[in-house]
């Protein structure tokens, strides 16, 4: 269930967001991606290939389905830590067996919410990834900025652009810059597609309370 517990997230270039924490008490350092897919993200959270890295997700909820190992990539999560901009307080589906925020205590993994991942996205896709410190325990914003210098090497280099499922082409046959414009505005078309469907969300949950 999502706390009131603070978090905060650390960008190498100086960036922080704070939010609230969910999954284990930790502090954690790696590369910062995002992913834009609206489902799977159990399968994301497992995936090998995003093994030592901080996964943003730019789906508005995230959660609502809960956690079902079969579903799962590999034995347990491979990323160091999750981002989301809401983790659902509700766990919904015949299949769940436990929820997300149980299933990344299990593992040791944090996450944080409650934080703007439109504008974190955009600055992942505009600069590229970059390190960062996520952490759910009390420390400060210059603590946690200074962490990041010792973000795990291995993760460097491996670019966004590899996780994301919205390649344009093949690198090899598109002109860098266009390519550039094409992601940028396929991005846009995705985060305002997910801004849409949460104001029709929260539109069916009001019209359900009356």
């Amino acid at each position: 269930m999502p706390t009131t517990k603070p978090a905060v997230l650390a960008l190498e270039d100086g960036s922080v967001f704070r939010g609230r924490a969910f999954g284990a008490d930790a502090t954690v350092a790696g590369e910062c991606v995002f992913n834009t897919s609206m489902t799977g993200y159990q399968e994301i959270l497992t995936d090998p290939s995003y093994f030592g890295q901080i996964v943003t997700m730019t789906a508005v909820q995230i959660g609502n389905y809960g956690i079902n190992e079969s579903d799962s990539e590999a034995s347990g999560p491979k990323c160091t830590g999750f981002v989301v901009r809401e983790l659902s307080p509700v766990v919904s589906n015949w299949r769940s067996q436990t929820s997300l925020d149980e299933y990344l205590k299990k593992y040791g993994v944090p996450g944080i919410s409650e934080i703007d991942t439109r504008a974190l996205t955009k600055k992942l896709r505009v600069e590229g990834s970059m390190r960062c410190c996520l952490s759910t325990l009390p420390i400060s914003e210059a603590d946690a900025l200074a962490r990041n210098a010792v973000a795990d090497e291995s993760a460097a280099g491996v670019g966004d652009a590899h996780h994301e499922h919205a390649v344009v082409g093949a690198r090899d046959d598109v002109d860098a810059a266009t390519g550039r414009r094409r992601l940028d505005a396929m991005l846009d078309r995705v985060l305002d597609e997910r801004d849409q469907h949460a104001g029709r969300q929260r539109v069916f949950g009001e019209r359900a309370r009356h």
